[in-house]
């Protein structure tokens, strides 16, 4: 304190010298001009040898801000969404880690990596999230086949356990898991959603008691009129006789002996109407993927995110995690109607069911097993289905053709 003190008796001696305080010859007042500079100078001499002495702040660093997007009404979306050019025939669309291809070509976006997407194949509308920031995404529509820019939609913040969706059209949603479709998205809470439609006012859908939304759709929710639910099971502390009951449960369903089921496809129109596939809990906790997720302890949400798309359902030498109940569950929108693919019985099956009429067939059986199977919809709206059934393979080129003389089956009963 006393140096700071002394510091500034010099520097005011200094000024008071130059200024011509000290005695000096009588001259001429000054002028209110040549006042009002001579403050200006001392002010500006104060500062610079004062400056960087006292009250040094730390230089604080521009916080990064979300990017706003221009402003519109639903209305103006909804006319946007329309000026889009009608697609002039089917498209073929194949997953990748980043992006997709539609017809053979990759698509990608240069804002960021895509990490995950839904489509429609007739139509070739798409719907798809790029990572911007670390747990901030931009969400995006495009219609791919016709050159068209994609559309944005509006951005979604990532925040522990929960996400936030700021629409261009003024809307603000929160929730627990963010589901893409080829035309909106669904945004869940629990057992319950928000459907957004662009450009359309939001719907409510509330799951029956003991399911909620699953985390990982692997089918279009718009063009299919379906969403794949999952039983909701709250986890508690159980004895050791407990434990051994649930794991020959799971044993049981694994080589044929009972049943879990513990998916259901139901329709977004109307809640009653549901298909109950014949796949467990189980198969999304796997020890050997390396990104499995993992239920949380209310049974309701999972501790992997929902964007880190590839993360949970690639294993990392880049191989699917096929125990997962998204490669196990599929359904597809085609000519005949929506119809599902599914691996159950403990992966012994791949069962079909025609969504419109409840029909359920089954296309491949294996007492030992059936070791993968990948369904691929073409163009033209074809499912071709490949199994792995030991040292030999099996194969359906068109899936809802075979499916119409395909013998049924009930849940009960198998045809000998």
């Amino acid at each position: 304190m006393r140096i700071n003190a002394l510091r500034t008796t010099v520097i005011t001696l200094i000024i008071v010298s130059m200024a011509g305080c000290i005695a000096q010859p009588v001259r001429q007042p000054l002028t209110a001009e040549e006042l009002q500079m001579r403050q200006e100078m001392i002010a500006r001499f104060q500062q610079r040898m004062m400056g960087g002495q006292q009250n040094q702040q730390p230089v604080q660093k521009p916080q990064p801000q979300v990017q706003q997007l221009p402003s519109i009404t639903e209305q103006e979306m909804q006319a946007r969404v329309q000026a889009l050019p009608t697609a002039s025939q089917g498209v073929a669309f194949m997953r990748q880690r980043d992006g997709f291809e539609f017809n053979g070509q990759r698509y990608l976006d240069p804002e960021g990596e895509i990490g995950n997407y839904a489509y429609n194949w007739e139509t070739g509308d798409v719907t798809f999230l790029v990572k911007v920031a670390p747990k901030m995404y931009t969400l995006k529509y495009t219609r791919v086949t016709t050159g068209s820019e994609p559309i944005n939609i509006g951005t979604v913040t990532a925040r522990d356990g929960s996400y936030l969706l700021q629409t261009v059209t003024g809307k603000k949603l929160s929730c627990s898991q963010f589901i893409l479709s080829s035309t909106g998205v669904a945004l869940s809470r629990g057992d319950s959603a928000f459907i957004y439609a662009y450009g359309q006012p939001i719907k409510t859908l509330v799951t029956p008691d003991g399911w909620h939304i699953a985390q990982f759709q692997n089918g279009d929710m718009m063009s299919t009129g379906y969403m794949l639910l999952e039983r909701t099971v709250v986890q508690k502390r159980t004895s050791g006789l407990g434990g051994f009951f649930s794991s020959v449960s799971e044993l049981g369903n694994k080589i044929g002996i009972g049943k879990k089921s513990d998916y259901t496809l139901m329709s977004i129109n109307d809640a009653s109407k549901q298909h109950l596939i014949n796949v467990t809990l189980g198969g999304k906790d796997v020890e050997t993927a390396a990104y499995a997720c993992r239920p949380a302890l209310n049974g309701l949400a999972q501790k992997c995110a929902a964007f880190d798309f590839s993360e949970a359902l690639y294993q990392k030498n880049g191989r699917r995690n096929q125990n997962h109940y998204f490669w196990g569950i599929r359904w597809f929108s085609t000519n005949q109607g929506p119809i599902a693919v599914a691996h159950e019985g403990g992966g012994r099956k791949i069962a079909v069911y025609d969504l419109n009429t409840g029909k359920k067939s089954l296309a491949f059986d294996r007492a030992l097993g059936i070791n993968e199977y990948d369904a691929v919809q073409a163009g033209n709206g074809q499912i071709n289905v490949q199994a792995k059934l030991g040292f030999s393979s099996g194969q359906i080129e068109d899936l809802a053709d075979w499916l119409q003389s395909a013998p049924a089956i009930s849940d009960d009963k198998e045809p000998s």
